[in-house]
């Protein structure tokens, strides 16, 4: 989903009884799309919280009973009648029980608070994830930058419109054709994440890059029960050189000295955390 479609989506869904759950890698943006989000409320005169489950404080309170929320925020009774109070939680995922204190604040509040969260795609991931809440959420997916979002991000607006022709009619030669397979021949080669296309020189990127992953091998993937974290990075540096060819999960295992169940694990894992 590009940025602009999912705030007006997001701003859409605040009226719903609903949770609004915000999923995605890592660095793409969820935190800055729900500070918009927070701006709007503030513009509609709405009573709302931001709240982060990275302060050991908060998570704390939460993961001892949900409706400690109210700790650090107002009570659902100082709500005027026909209004709500709307509570931002960035990194829902660090909750002990995610799920539960999600499924608690709708069923016992859903008239009077609504709950717009941020998560790592691997909230998601059925070991911790223990309740589908179905009925009580409904579920954003942000993924990395399109090119036409990297072309926004690098002030190459008047570019967009050329690049869009150029994939409708594959006979139409762009006055700019040289300079937009330069850009995407980069998009292609650093990927979409906005931290990277603002990098400046490509040593920028690079070290951006390498952050993205010692977060993503450091917290997703343990947090998901990673044990072996040296073979997991093995595996996926296995992977990376099979881009494109089939993959043999025996041959994986034998290679990494692993079982076949473990293998299929890990694999299920990088699907639903990437």
């Amino acid at each position: 989903m590009k940025r602009s479609e999912a705030l007006q989506t997001l701003t859409q869904h605040l009226d719903k009884p609903q949770h609004s759950i915000l999923i995605g890698p890592r660095q793409v943006g969820k935190t800055t799309l729900v500070k918009q989000l927070a701006d709007i409320l503030k513009q509609r005169g709405e009573m709302f919280y931001f709240l982060t489950f990275e302060d050991p404080s908060i998570l704390e309170a939460i993961d001892q009973h949900p409706e400690n929320i109210f700790n650090f925020t107002a009570l659902p009774s100082d709500v005027a009648q026909g209004r709500k109070l709307y509570i931002i939680i960035d990194e829902v995922q660090y909750a002990q029980n995610p799920s539960n204190f999600l499924k608690l604040v709708y069923d016992k509040y859903k008239d009077q608070v609504k709950v717009i969260a941020t998560g790592s795609s691997a909230f998601y991931i059925d070991k911790s994830f223990k309740d589908s809440l179905a009925g009580r959420k409904k579920v954003f997916e942000l993924y990395p930058l399109s090119f036409d979002e990297m072309l926004h991000f690098r002030d190459q607006n008047e570019l967009i419109p050329e690049w869009r022709e150029m994939q409708v009619r594959k006979a139409y030669r762009s006055p700019n054709v040289a300079l937009i397979n330069t850009l995407f021949d980069e998009y292609l080669v650093y990927g979409g994440y906005p931290e990277v296309v603002l990098a400046n020189t490509e040593k920028d990127k690079q070290d951006v890059l390498k952050e993205l992953v010692n977060s993503y091998m450091k917290k997703d993937a343990l947090e998901a029960g990673i044990r072996e974290e040296q073979k997991f990075f093995q595996l996926t540096r296995l992977l990376s050189d099979q881009a494109g060819s089939a993959v043999n999960n025996n041959e994986l295992g034998n290679t990494l000295q692993m079982s076949g169940n473990t293998v299929d694990n890990y694999l299920y894992i990088l699907q639903k955390s990437l």
